[in-house]
């Protein structure tokens, strides 16, 4: 998985350039692709998105 330096790096990337590339999750709402992503936005302290 992701370790804490790469989770900033992949924060720092979203800050700078946007959320570029999507997170994909099942129908049954199962994270496929994008832990981390998911684990900068949880770190920036979002809960929900579109």
């Amino acid at each position: 998985m992701h370790g804490p330096d790469q989770v900033a790096r992949i924060a720092a990337s979203i800050v700078r350039f946007g959320w570029t590339v999507s997170c994909m999750a099942g129908y049954d709402g199962e994270l496929i692709a994008g832990h981390g992503r998911v684990l900068a936005a949880t770190n920036w302290g979002l809960r929900t998105c579109r």
